[in-house]
């Protein structure tokens, strides 16, 4: 009866040294899935924030330079081109900055815009950094 108790218990000890090892691996495999997630669902997240930023600073830089092109065929004013420009750009986004402002001697007006996009790796490491502000420049010219 001894001999019986005594294997049991040698046989219990195995299964859980078994058993021991197996979680150890299910807990690494879930581990190293939940990192692989994360780092896929960060670099997604950054990426559409990225491109978020660029179209909606190509559609700031458009409105504005229609603006200030608008303003300088009716008035024929740099000044008062200029004023228009920027405050069509701080209408359609005032998180959008104006860098450039140009009008060329045949009316075509030139704006240029710069957008920081609201990413959560791109600003903080410092080889992506110049991603994270995202620039566009636009020409209108109005003829009639």
């Amino acid at each position: 009866m001894r001999l019986a108790a005594i294997g049991a218990l040698v046989r219990a000890r195995a299964i859980r040294r078994r058993l021991g090892d197996e979680r150890g691996y299910v807990r690494a495999l879930i581990i190293q899935t939940a990192l692989g997630m994360l780092v896929i669902g960060l670099a997604i997240n950054d990426g559409g924030q990225l491109i978020a930023a660029q179209v909606r600073a190509e559609s700031v830089a458009r409105a504005a330079a229609q603006a200030g092109a608008d303003t300088y065929f009716r008035l024929h004013k740099v000044d008062a081109a200029k004023s228009d420009a920027y405050e069509a750009a701080a209408e359609v986004d005032p998180t959008v900055r104006v860098t450039d402002f140009s009008v060329a001697s045949d009316g075509t007006v030139t704006v240029r815009v710069e957008k920081l996009a609201s990413t959560i790796v791109v600003k903080r490491v410092g080889f992506l950094k110049r991603f994270n502000t995202q620039g566009a420049t636009d020409s209108e010219v109005r003829t009639s």
